[in-house]
């Protein structure tokens, strides 16, 4: 920091982080250096080439201009409540999961149902992206559904969990837990247009800014999240109808952690 004439972070709040605590004798030294650059992602490959099928539908609905200018997807906000329109949207969403249900059925022999939620979270593996929050939760969801049949259970992983609820009969039907190895973008292409649930859950003020959380929102993918990262400027941008928002906010953590926790 001493020696650049300009410090950014990757997200707007992250940017304010840094500026708060992580180089903050920097900052009272130049103030004037620091700077935000939120994180972006390729447009044309996320959507474009990824999703043909929403791409096409918004091309036929408000013409071929948001190619260039994102922006113009605005445009497609006079749809929200024709009937006629959210149908070709499901529609859209639909096929794109059974074409994400057929490759996985192909490459892992992993059978999953296109007329479930798909409730994905795309992280690497890091305590802070809280997979295990996620984790605990969907066994709270199994004693939920299996009745509370079992008092206790010892988590040693989501897929030895997955393997529990494959062969409990009554709850197989209706919950499953698949996890992709070798995840790379290829993959990524095949499930985000498929995706309906986008899990962003880390604690507040711990997630620099994130691309994933674009990628499923451009998609058309529900956030269901904290408010952290570039989180904060999609609910700004996509409106904040499209993000379930969840636990403390960034100066709520901050303050649990100057009390010794």
């Amino acid at each position: 920091c001493y020696v650049c004439h300009s410090i950014n972070g990757v997200s707007k709040l992250h940017s304010e982080i840094i500026k708060d605590s992580v180089f903050h004798d920097y900052f009272l030294y130049k103030p004037k250096a620091f700077k935000n650059v939120t994180n972006g992602i390729a447009y044309r490959r996320w959507l474009l080439a990824a999703n043909p099928g929403l791409t096409k539908l918004l091309e036929d609905s408000i013409g071929p201009g948001f190619k260039q200018d994102a922006s113009e997807l605005k445009k497609f906000e006079k749809f929200a409540d024709d009937s006629a329109m959210l149908d070709k949207l499901a529609a859209v969403k639909r096929a794109n999961k059974v074409n994400f249900a057929n490759y996985l059925e192909k490459a892992t022999g992993q059978v999953i149902d296109p007329d479930s939620i798909f409730d994905c979270q795309v992280k690497r593996m890091h305590e802070y992206k809280r997979q295990h929050l996620n984790a605990m939760n969907i066994a709270a969801e199994y004693l939920y559904l299996s009745i509370r049949r079992q008092r206790q259970m010892c988590i040693r992983d989501s897929c030895k969990l997955g393997k529990l609820i494959d062969n409990d009969p009554a709850v197989k039907d209706k919950l499953r837990i698949v996890y992709l190895e070798d995840y790379c973008v290829s993959l990524s292409e095949r499930l985000m247009p498929a995706s309906e649930v986008s899990e962003q859950i880390s604690l507040a003020g711990t997630e620099a800014s994130g691309t994933g959380n674009m990628k499923f929102m451009l998609n058309g993918a529900i956030t269901l999240g904290t408010l952290d990262g570039a989180n904060v400027e999609i609910a700004d941008a996509a409106g904040k109808d499209n993000e379930i928002i969840f636990g403390m906010l960034t100066p709520e953590v901050n303050a649990l952690k100057g009390m010794g926790y």
